[in-house]
C-alpha cells in the first residue's frame, strides 16, 4: 500500500470517528497496521477509536506507541482524554502541558487543561489556560463560566463577576451563572446586585429548589430576613428533603432567636439524610445552645460513627462531656479544638516540640494563653502545679493580665502576646493544661486564691478608696464582651432592684465603654464608678480585696473574684457556659462562688429578685 492510499484511509478513518463510529474507524486504521506496524497516525487514531470504544487502558497504551514515533500535539490531548478517564490526572496534566508546548494555541487542549485544573482546585494555572484560551476565542461561553469559577474560588471577586457577566451576555439563561454571579457580588457586598441575580435565577427556573435556596442565603447576608426566610421555606416547599435549605433555614432561625424552631429543622435535616456530616454536626450544636446536651452527645456520637476524624462533631462531644463534668475524656476531646472553623484563637507554630506530660524538671516551658481573659484566668491555677514538678515556667498572656499573673505562684517570667520569649525548650496550649494533668470533677485543683496581690498595691487602693466605700461594699460586673455570648449581658437599669437594699455601696468594676452605664445608675443606687481609673487586672482585682461581695454576670471578672477567693455571686443564662455545669449552686473550679441561674431563658427579672433579696438578708444579718 503506498503513501497516498494509506493517507486516504486515515482520512476516512478519522471522517468515521467525527461521525462517532469507532468500529468502521478501527477496521480501517487497522488495515493500515498490517502494512506499517508503525504508523503513528494509525495508531494514534486507532487510539481514539479504543476510547471512543469505553476502551481507556488500550487507547492510552496505542497513543502512547505513536508519540514515542512522533511526538503531536493532537495525540498528546487525546492521551490526556484516556487519562482523565483512567483517573491518572497528572499524567494527564503533563500530556496537555507538552500538547500546549507543541501547539500553544490549540484550543481544546487548553479547554481541556483548564477544566482538568479547576476540577483539581489548582485555580491559578486553570484561570491562565482558560484566559489564555478566550484571546483565541473571545466568544467560548463556557470559558467564561469557568474562569469566573476559578476566580471566585481565588477571591478575585470584581475579576471573577466581569467573567460570569461575558458568560451571561452569550448565555443568558444560565442559571447557574446567574447563582454564581449573585454570589460573588454578595461577597462584595453589592447586596441589591447580588439579589437581582439570584432573583432571575428563580425567575428562569421557579421550581429548582436551589435557585430559592441561593437567593435565601443572598438575602440572609444582606440582612433581609423576612424575605430570606420566605425563600428557604419556598425551596423546601419544592423538595421537603433538601438538606442544605432545611440547615439554612435552622440556622437564620438560630439567627432570629428562635432556638426551638431551629432544633426541629435541624432535626428534620438529619430525618431527611441520617449520614449527612454536616447536618448532624449543627444538630449537636444546635442541641447544646438549647441546653440539650444529652442529645448533643448523642448526636455528635452519631456523626463520629461517620468520620471520627470530624473535628466539628469532636468539638461538640468535648464541650458535652465537659458540661457534665466528664472532665478527663472532655479535656480529651478539647485538644480537637483547634480544627474547629468557629474556635477563636489560632493555633501556635512552634519549632520547640509541645509538652504532653512527661518528665519536666530541669526544662523550660513557654505556656502560651489562648481564648478570652476569663478562660485565662480560670486555668491559671495549672501553673503552680507544673513548677512543683521542677520546670521553669514562662507565660505568654495579654498585655491586660501581665501584671496580675506575674504573681502566680512557680512562674518565672510574664511577657506580654506578642513579644519574643526567652529561650524555652519545651511549650503547652494553657488550656491543654486540664488535659495534660488528667483532670477529673473530683480532681479539680480548687485551692483560692491561687491569684495573689501585692499589699502595696491594695493599700494604695485602700486609701483612694477610703473616703467612697461604705459599711457594705459590692463589686458589679453586669456587661461581658459580645463573644462568645451576648446574652449573657444585663442592662445596668435592670439591676434597680439592688438600689433597694439599704446600707450598701456599690462599685462598679466595668471598665472601657462597657462601664458607661455606670454615669447613670438606677435611682437610688449609689455607684462608685472606677472606669477611668481601673488600668489592668491587677488594678480591679486590688479592688475586689476590698469590697465584701462582688457581684456579676458570667465574664473573665467572675472569674478573676473566683480565682481571689473572694465571696462571688455570678448571674448565669438559662443554657450557661460548660465550666459552670448543670443546675448547680456551686462551682468546684471556685469555692466561694455561688451561682445564680436564669429561670427562663433570656429574663433576668428572677435572678436579680433572688440576687437581691439574699444582698438584703446578707446585710441585715450584720446590723
Amino acid at each position: 500500500m503506498d503513501a497516498a492510499a494509506t493517507g486516504r484511509l486515515v482520512q476516512q478513518a478519522i471522517e468515521q470517528l467525527q461521525q462517532a463510529r469507532p468500529g468502521d474507524a478501527e477496521r480501517l486504521l487497522r488495515q493500515v497496521l498490517a502494512m506499517h506496524p508503525d504508523h503513528p497516525d494509525a495508531l494514534h487514531y486507532l487510539g481514539v477509536a479504543a476510547l471512543q470504544s469505553g476502551r481507556a487502558a488500550e487507547a492510552a497504551e496505542l497513543i502512547q506507541r505513536s508519540l514515542q514515533i512522533s511526538p503531536g500535539f493532537a495525540a498528546f490531548n487525546n492521551l490526556a482524554t484516556a487519562f482523565r478517564v483512567l483517573n491518572r490526572p497528572d499524567e494527564a496534566i503533563a500530556c496537555l502541558d507538552r500538547s500546549i508546548q507543541l501547539n500553544p494555541n490549540h484550543p481544546d487542549a487548553l479547554w481541556n487543561l483548564g477544566t482538568l485544573l479547576a476540577a483539581r482546585g489548582q485555580h491559578e494555572p486553570a484561570v491562565r489556560a482558560f484566559t489564555r484560551l478566550l484571546q483565541l476565542q473571545p466568544r467560548h461561553p463556557k470559558a467564561h463560566f469557568l474562569l469566573g469559577s476559578s476566580l471566585a474560588e481565588l477571591s478575585y471577586l470584581e475579576r471573577s463577576v466581569h467573567a460570569f457577566r461575558a458568560h451571561l451576555q452569550l448565555q443568558p439563561d444560565h442559571v447557574e451563572a446567574w447563582g454564581r454571579l449573585s454570589a460573588a457580588l454578595s461577597r462584595l457586598e453589592r447586596h441589591e446586585e447580588a439579589i437581582a441575580a439570584a432573583r432571575k435565577a428563580a425567575e428562569l427556573c421557579p421550581d429548582l429548589p436551589e435557585a430559592h435556596n441561593h437567593l435565601g442565603w443572598v438575602l440572609d447576608r444582606a440582612g433581609r430576613l423576612t424575605e430570606a426566610e420566605a425563600a428557604y421555606r419556598r425551596a423546601i416547599q419544592l423538595n421537603p428533603r433538601f438538606v442544605m435549605a432545611l440547615g439554612n433555614l435552622a440556622a437564620h432561625l438560630e439567627k432570629t432567636d428562635r432556638l426551638d424552631e431551629s432544633c426541629a429543622m435541624f432535626e428534620r435535616a438529619v430525618a431527611a439524610d441520617p449520614t449527612h456530616l454536616e447536618a448532624l454536626c449543627s444538630l449537636a450544636g444546635s442541641y447544646s445552645r438549647c441546653g440539650r446536651y444529652a442529645e448533643a452527645l448523642e448526636v455528635a456520637e452519631k456523626a463520629l460513627a461517620i468520620n471520627p476524624h470530624s473535628a466539628s462533631a469532636r468539638g461538640h462531644r468535648a464541650l458535652a462531656l465537659l458540661s457534665f463534668g466528664r472532665y478527663e475524656e472532655g479535656f480529651a476531646e478539647y485538644e480537637w479544638r483547634w480544627k474547629c472553623k468557629d474556635f477563636t484563637t489560632p493555633e501556635r507554630d512552634f519549632e520547640q516540640p509541645r509538652w504532653r506530660g512527661s518528665d519536666p524538671s530541669g526544662r523550660t516551658i513557654l505556656i502560651h494563653c489562648e481564648q478570652g481573659y476569663g478562660d485565662n484566668i480560670q486555668f491559671a491555677r495549672y501553673l503552680p502545679m507544673l513548677a512543683e514538678r521542677g520546670a521553669t515556667v514562662i507565660l505568654e498572656c495579654p498585655v491586660a493580665l501581665r501584671r496580675l499573673l506575674s504573681h502566680v505562684r512557680g512562674v518565672s517570667k510574664v511577657i506580654a502576646a506578642g513579644l519574643r520569649p526567652p529561650p524555652f525548650d519545651l511549650q503547652a496550649p494553657l488550656l491543654s493544661l486540664p488535659h495534660v494533668f488528667g483532670t477529673t470533677l473530683a480532681t479539680v485543683p480548687a485551692e483560692v486564691p491561687y491569684l495573689h496581690v501585692p499589699q502595696e498595691v491594695t493599700e494604695a487602693w485602700r486609701g483612694r478608696l477610703a473616703a467612697r466605700l461604705g459599711r457594705f461594699n459590692v463589686g458589679l460586673i453586669w456587661r461581658g464582651n459580645a463573644k462568645p455570648n451576648p446574652k449573657r449581658s444585663i442592662p445596668l437599669r435592670e439591676l434597680a432592684p439592688l438600689a433597694s437594699v439599704s446600707n450598701v455601696t456599690f462599685v462598679s468594676l466595668q471598665v472601657g465603654q462597657q462601664g458607661e452605664e455606670a454615669s447613670c445608675p438606677p435611682p437610688g443606687m449609689t455607684l462608685i464608678d472606677l472606669r477611668n481609673e481601673l488600668t489592668d487586672f491587677l488594678d480591679t482585682a486590688a479592688v475586689m480585696q476590698l469590697l465584701d461581695l462582688i457581684i456579676t454576670i458570667d465574664s473573665g471578672g467572675a472569674h478573676l473574684a473566683g480565682a481571689l477567693g473572694r465571696p462571688t455571686w455570678t448571674m448565669l443564662i438559662k443554657v450557661a457556659d460548660w465550666r459552670w455545669l448543670h443546675d448547680r449552686e456551686d462551682s468546684p473550679w471556685y469555692p466561694t462562688m455561688r451561682l445564680f441561674r436564669q429561670t427562663h431563658a433570656d429574663d433576668w427579672h428572677d435572678v436579680v429578685a433572688r440576687v437581691a433579696c439574699e444582698l438584703a438578708a446578707r446585710v441585715n444579718a450584720l446590723a
